[in-house]
């Protein structure tokens, strides 16, 4: 089979949660971070063949780059990256090697609902920025005076200065609430938009652009 670019790019993105990942027969991916902080699922446009473990998905994808779309053949046990006459072959790795995400996704609820909004690629991409310019490693939403606001600060640092804006809600809580997260957590694709629902310790995201959704945790402030 070959990937399509929209596979590729969020295999991509799984692949800076965990490079090593467990897929599943069928067209669903689900990927969970080490420290169980973000976990990622998507349905792809291609239906795998067999169950398998890759212990590095980096090293996988970057050979989509050396050849021009090249076939990818799931065996039994190993992948075969096939172009014309070349070919590679990438091993399994044994499963209990890897983080295996399906049996948690299936149970992962969301507590409570505190609000529900759209984060545009815009913005995501004006945090980001701001992130790395400004040394701000907290994305914050809360409830202020009825308007839902993100801030980018660090919560125990305050000289270092924040941004902040109000966001466009679908709903919000009358409670107030304040729901930080840490912004290297949000490891999700770019040039997406996201519908969020936010909740008192998970953050979900669900892609505009692709079946692709994403459960981050909140950080705990002590």
């Amino acid at each position: 089979m070959q990937f399509s670019e929209a596979t590729l790019k969020i295999l991509k993105s799984f692949a800076l949660i965990n490079n090593s990942i467990h897929f599943k027969k069928g067209n669903r991916v689900v990927i969970i971070h080490p420290q169980k902080v973000i976990m990622g699922e998507a349905i792809i446009d291609e239906s795998l063949p067999v169950d398998c473990a890759i212990f590095s998905l980096s090293s996988l994808l970057s050979l989509e780059s050396v050849f021009k779309k090249p076939e990818f053949d799931f065996t039994d046990n190993q992948v075969n990256i096939v172009a014309g006459d070349r070919k590679v072959e990438v091993l399994y790795c044994a499963p209990e090697c890897v983080f295996d995400g399906y049996e948690k996704s299936k149970h992962l609820a969301l507590p409570d609902n505190l609000a529900e909004f759209e984060l545009s690629a815009v913005e995501f991409s004006y945090i980001k920025q701001l992130s790395l310019n400004m040394r701000l490693p907290h994305v914050v939403f809360s409830n202020k005076d009825n308007q839902l606001l993100l801030t980018l600060c660090d919560i125990k640092n305050s000289s270092l200065g924040k941004y902040e804006t109000i966001l466009q809600h679908k709903y919000l809580a009358n409670d107030s609430f304040t729901c930080p997260v840490l912004f290297n957590n949000l490891k999700v694709l770019e040039g997406d938009s996201y519908n969020v629902t936010l909740s008192s310790s998970i953050i979900k995201l669900e892609s505009t652009e692709h079946k692709l959704n994403y459960w981050v945790m909140l950080q705990q402030i002590s």
